[in-house]
């Protein structure tokens, strides 16, 4: 499989999935977890679906960031519009990657400890683990600003889905600072992403079936 057939179907799968694993599905059937502690009771309360819906999600998770991390490497050769933004956002995409396999490892390791010593022993592990990606909309947000206006740029597709992307980024790197958690905004954001990025990739898909 080539290089761009394989990032567009990463970047058209992966915000698909996590939309319905992790924003529909999970919540539903196993719970959203509150705190750390209600998190874990939970898990263990449904952990074969647990282990599913993870092993799932996070697939969908490490495709989407890997997708985007493809994109970026192709756009950095096409022209000087947006180079140095390509090179950038490859970096940050990969290290946002490597921060949701930690998050995913530490979450196992949380269920795993929990399952064995109780509940209590497990909690710390968790708390790691939720707060490794305490500031993953900041760099998330920079990345997709960077990436945005590279893909607009160079036309790598539609200029709006581009402008779009750089939107999104926009709005996650304001939740850093501004107290969104109890508004529509990050269900909002997260859904635009979806909807921008699988957009992003059904176009790379087309381009590479006309080229």
């Amino acid at each position: 499989m080539q290089t761009r057939t394989l990032t567009g179907w990463l970047l058209t799968c992966g915000p698909i999935g996590m939309f319905l694993i992790w924003g529909i599905l999970e919540p539903l059937v196993i719970g959203s977890g509150a705190t750390p502690t209600e998190a874990l009771e939970q898990a263990l309360a449904n952990e074969t679906l647990w282990v599913l819906f993870g092993i799932l999600g996070s697939l969908s998770f490490i495709s989407l960031f890997v997708g985007l991390s493809l994109l970026s490497i192709s756009l950095r050769g096409d022209g000087p519009s947006g180079n140095g933004f390509a090179a950038a956002s490859t970096i940050m995409f990969a290290a946002l990657t490597a921060i949701g396999m930690a998050n995913t490892g530490l979450s196992i390791a949380a269920v795993g400890t929990a399952k064995e010593h109780g509940v209590p022993a497990g909690v710390p592990i968790e708390v790691i683990g939720n707060s490794i990606g305490s500031g993953f909309g900041l760099f998330f947000g920079v990345a997709a600003i960077l990436l945005g206006v590279t893909i607009a740029a160079q036309k790598a597709a539609p200029a709006v889905l581009g402008w779009l992307f750089a939107l999104v980024g926009v709005i996650l790197f304001l939740g850093t600072f501004i107290p969104w958690d109890d508004t529509p905004v990050p269900i909002v954001a997260w859904l635009a992403m979806t909807i921008t990025v699988v957009g992003i990739g059904i176009t790379t898909l087309r381009a590479k079936e006309a080229s």
